[in-house]
C-alpha cells in the first residue's frame, strides 16, 4: 500500500478557484491506496469493510459515484445550481437514502447532509467565491481526492455504460474523448478471456483459433478421401 497527499492544491488543482475571502489551508490528510495486483483484490480474499447496514453502504456509493461522473463529465467541475438540477432530475434534491435504510426511524436524510459527509470524507470538495458586494457567492463542486482514487475514467466510463445499456461504438467514441478511456468492447472481451484463463478456460479466441484448425484438419482429411476415391476409380 502506498499513500496519496490529498492536498486540495497539488490534487485538485483548483488553488485559482480559492475563496477571496478565505485561504485554504494545505490539508495534511492522505489517501491510502492499495497496490495489491488485480487478481489479489477479490473478494474471497479481501473482505468487505464492516458497515452499518449493506443496502445503505451500497446506495451511498452510488450517489457519490454518479455525481463524481457527472461533475466529471462536465469538465471537473460542477456549479452548485447545475448539481442541483441533475438532483432533483434523480429525485434525491430533498432527501437521500441514509446509511441504515432499513430504519423505520430514519429511512433517509436530508440531501445537505449526505453532501456534507461526501465533503467531510474527501469525495467531494465544495468551493465558494466571494464576488461583489450586491452579488451572491458562486459554489462550485470538484472531485475530492479519495473520490478521484475510488472512482478513476474507468470506473466513471463503465457506469455510463450500464447507464445506456451497453457498449456501442458511438458511445466509445465519447468516452474515450472525454474521458480518455480504453475501448469498452475490448476491454470486457480482454477481461472475458483473463477470467478464463484463470479458471481453467482458453477464452474465446483459443477457442477459435481450435475450431479453425479442427475444420481445416476435416478439409484436409476429406481431400485425402477424395484423391483415394478418385485413385481407386482409375
Amino acid at each position: 500500500m502506498r499513500w496519496l497527499n490529498s492536498s486540495p492544491a497539488n490534487v485538485l488543482g483548483v488553488s485559482a478557484a480559492k475563496s477571496q475571502s478565505q485561504k485554504e489551508a494545505s490539508s495534511n490528510a492522505y489517501v491510502l491506496v492499495t497496490i495489491l495486483p488485480e487478481r489479489y483484490r477479490h473478494p474471497a480474499i479481501i473482505a468487505p469493510s464492516k458497515v452499518q447496514c449493506p443496502d445503505g453502504e451500497a446506495a451511498y456509493t452510488a450517489l457519490y459515484t454518479i455525481i463524481i461522473a457527472i461533475i466529471q463529465l462536465s469538465g471537473g467541475e460542477l456549479s452548485d445550481p447545475r448539481l442541483r438540477r441533475h438532483l432533483s432530475r434523480l429525485n434525491a434534491a430533498e432527501n437521500m437514502p441514509s446509511l441504515n435504510p432499513g430504519d423505520a426511524h430514519s429511512p433517509s436524510e436530508k440531501t445537505e447532509i449526505i453532501l456534507q459527509r461526501m465533503v467531510k470524507q474527501q469525495y467531494l470538495v465544495r468551493i465558494t467565491e466571494a464576488k461583489g458586494q450586491n452579488e451572491e457567492e458562486g459554489t462550485t463542486w470538484h472531485i475530492g481526492p479519495r473520490g478521484k482514487v475510488e472512482v478513476d475514467n474507468e470506473s466513471i466510463a463503465q457506469v455510463v455504460r450500464e447507464i445506456y445499456g451497453g457498449a456501442t461504438d458511438e458511445l466509445e467514441k465519447r468516452l474515450q474523448t472525454s474521458l480518455k478511456v480504453k475501448d469498452g468492447k475490448s476491454a470486457i472481451a480482454t477481461a472475458v478471456e483473463e477470467q478464463g484463463a484463470a479458471d481453467g478456460d482458453p477464452g474465446p479466441s483459443w477457442r477459435r483459433s481450435g475450431r479453425r484448425a479442427a475444420v481445416e484438419a476435416e478439409e484436409e482429411n476429406d481431400d485425402e478421401e477424395d484423391e483415394e476415391d478418385e485413385e481407386d476409380d482409375e
